[in-house]
């Protein structure tokens, strides 16, 4: 994902041409949220419990509300919350607009990015937790523990198709229907 890097400052108002250098701008949005997972051993009603709950935590009108809140903490999520067309939302809220748009247009454009660095977070059971995980996943590299390494990236991806379908739903409690089935 690495870009040449062409100029470098030298002294004010002076650049100069760099050959070969290559630089990796990865979008980094610092505090990359929360997530929420219920066992799939947990009783039916715990489960919808749960499910509920987040639901609710993440619904539209919820969202929009704790995302507007200029005393919270939260930021966009939603594809709607970076919507242009929602700015009336923000600027009735007490947001500039052009200021606004321009913050969307930018988290927009790093959440959006192929490349972009999001922290990481892992809740194990095991002493230790996720850092020790990764420490024994890596260190048996050498090893060929690829496969578990590779079914671990595997179920990381499908959670993540799993939460940008439950968040683009308006209703999160109704599943949408599979192609074909």
């Amino acid at each position: 994902m690495a870009q040449p890097y062409r100029t470098a400052r030298v002294a004010p108002n002076v650049t100069r041409t760099l050959r070969g250098a290559w630089v990796n701008t990865a979008p980094f949005p610092a505090f990359g949220g929360w997530t929420a997972s219920v066992a799939a051993s947990s009783p039916p009603e715990v489960q919808l419990a749960t499910l509920t709950f987040f639901a609710y935590l993440t619904s539209p009108n919820n969202s929009w509300a704790d995302v507007l809140d200029v005393s919270g903490s939260v930021d966009p999520f939603r594809q709607q919350h970076l919507d242009p067309a929602n700015i009336d939302r923000w600027t009735a809220a007490g947001y500039d607009q052009g200021t606004t748009l321009q913050y969307l247009s930018a988290l927009s454009v790093a959440m959006s990015s192929p490349n972009v660095a999001l922290d990481f977070r892992m809740a194990l059971m095991a002493p230790g937790g996720a850092r020790a995980f990764l420490e024994i996943a890596y260190a048996s590299l050498a090893g060929g523990a690829t496969n578990a390494l590779v079914a671990l990236d595997t179920s990381f991806v499908q959670a993540e198709t799993d939460t940008i379908q439950l968040l683009a739903n308006p209703n999160p409690l109704v599943r949408p229907s599979c192609a074909g089935g």
